[in-house]
C-alpha cells in the first residue's frame, strides 16, 4: 500500500507545532539565563565571550552538514544578546562614521539587532562611552599603525581589554582582500574559550627589529605575529608593538615578566591588552 505524501496544510501544521516548541524552549532558556544572572556573585560580568564561543563551536559541530554555521552563529548571537540584556544594562558604542556600514553591521550581527547602540565617529568617543556608562562594549576598527586606539589600553584605569574579535564566523575576503573585522573592548576581563589568541603591547627599544623581538618571544614560548607599531611620544627612543600571540595569556603570565627581566636592554615591559576566541574556520561551501 502506497503512503500518501503529506499535504501542504499538514506540513504547515507541523511547522507551526515546531515553532511553538522552539518558542517554549527559548522561554525556558531565558528563564535559566536569568537564574544564572542571580547566581553570579560580586561584580561578575553578564557577558562571557569565551563561554559563548564554546557554545557556538559545539553547536556548529553538532549541526555540521545540516545547517550552515553562519546561520547557527547568527541565531545564537541573538539568543545570547537577549539573555545578556536580562542580566543588567547592556548597550554598545560603535565607531561607524556616517556612510560606513562594515563595523555597524558586524556589531549588530554579533551583539543583537535589539541591543541599544550608539553610533560615534571616532574610536576615542566609543571608549569614552564606556567610562560614562553610556555603553558596556565599544566596537572599534582593527588596530593598525594609523588606528592607535589600542595604545590607550596600556595605562587605562579602570582596565580596558579587547574581549572579542568580530565576526566569529565569516569567509575570507575575495581575491586576497581581507574580510571586514572589528574588535570589541570592555571593562571586563577576557575569559578563555579553549582556542584563543591574546594581544600584547610590548614597549621596546626603537632600534630592535621585529625579527629580533619575534625570536625573543619564541624563546619564551610565545608564537607571535604583528598587528601594529606606534611611538608613545614623538621624541621617544622607544616603540610600542601590538602583538598577537596564540593561546590565552593572563596578566600574571610569568613569560611576560621574563621577557623584560631577561632582555631589559631591548624589551622594557609587556602588557596584556586583551584576548579573544579564535573565529570559526569555515569551508568554502559554508
Amino acid at each position: 500500500m502506497t503512503q500518501t505524501a503529506p499535504s501542504l496544510a499538514e506540513l504547515r501544521r507541523e511547522i507551526d507545532e515546531l515553532d511553538t516548541a522552539i518558542a517554549d524552549l527559548l522561554i525556558r532558556r531565558q528563564e535559566v539565563a536569568q537564574r544564572v544572572g542571580r547566581a553570579k556573585t560580586g561584580s561578575a560580568a553578564p557577558l562571557r565571550p569565551g563561554r559563548e564561543a564554546q557554545v557556538l563551536r559545539r553547536l556548529a559541530a553538532h549541526t555540521k552538514g545540516r545547517m550552515r554555521p553562519t546561520a547557527v552563529v547568527r541565531i545564537w548571537r541573538e539568543i545570547f544578546a537577549a539573555a545578556t540584556r536580562t542580566q543588567g544594562p547592556f548597550a554598545i558604542a560603535i565607531c561607524a562614521p556616517s556612510g560606513e556600514r562594515d563595523l555597524w553591521d558586524l556589531a549588530r550581527a554579533h551583539f543583537g539587532a535589539a541591543t541599544p547602540a550608539l553610533r560615534v565617529d571616532r574610536p576615542a568617543q566609543a571608549i569614552r562611552a564606556l567610562g560614562a556608562d553610556a555603553a558596556q562594549i565599544a566596537i572599534l576598527p582593527p588596530p593598525s599603525d594609523e588606528t592607535l586606539w589600542w595604545t590607550g589600553l596600556i595605562e587605562a584605569q579602570p582596565r580596558l581589554h579587547v574581549i572579542a574579535r568580530l565576526p566569529f564566523a565569516a569567509k575570507e575576503g575575495v581575491e586576497g582582500v581581507p574580510a571586514a573585522e572589528a574588535f570589541a573592548v570592555a571593562r571586563i576581563e577576557p575569559d578563555a574559550s579553549g582556542d584563543d589568541a591574546s594581544l600584547l603591547a610590548m614597549e621596546a627599544t626603537a632600534g630592535t627589529s621585529r625579527g629580533r623581538l619575534k625570536e625573543l618571544m619564541a624563546g619564551a614560548g610565545l608564537e607571535a605575529s604583528w598587528r601594529a607599531v606606534a611611538r608613545p611620544h614623538v621624541d621617544s627612543p622607544d616603540a610600542v608593538h601590538l602583538i598577537e600571540v596564540q593561546g590565552f595569556v593572563t596578566d600574571d603570565d610569568e613569560r611576560l615578566f621574563e621577557l623584560s627581566r631577561n632582555h631589559m636592554r631591548e624589551i622594557h615591559r609587556v602588557v596584556r591588552v586583551g584576548a579573544y576566541a579564535r573565529p570559526l574556520t569555515l569551508d568554502t561551501s559554508d
